[in-house]
């Protein structure tokens, strides 16, 4: 007996899987609503131009399709959220009291200023 993938479109629809790769992106949570559109009106767009399935859940963004679809959703999310890829900065434990502040006042400054979470 086959077994077949299923995954969940935009409309809420359950539809077979086609074959393909998966791509991960996390997005930062002020760009979600803008990637989405109103009415899903940008997304739909993007998955129509660039001929990949893409799906949003919270910040965590999937491509799925053939490599070359992939990229080219990839390449055109990046250019409408102004590529404001997520980055991660690593210290040292003896470092965190510094970052935190008194209170947690230097992290709650730093992301008022840099709208970082």
């Amino acid at each position: 007996m086959a077994s077949h993938l299923h995954q969940l479109d935009l409309d809420g629809d359950v539809g077979i899987a086609r074959p393909g790769v998966n791509k991960f992106i996390t997005i930062p949570r002020t760009v979600v609503g803008k990637l989405i559109g109103k009415g899903g009106t940008t997304i739909k767009s993007l998955q129509s131009k660039s001929g990949a399935r893409i799906n949003i859940v919270d910040c965590q963004v999937t491509i799925t399709g053939e490599v070359a679809k992939v990229k080219r959703a990839e390449t055109v999310i990046w250019e409408l959220v102004g590529d404001q890829r997520l980055k991660t900065i690593k210290i040292g434990q003896t470092q965190i009291r510094l970052l935190i502040g008194a209170r947690g006042a230097r992290i709650r400054s730093i992301q008022e200023e840099s709208g970082a979470r």
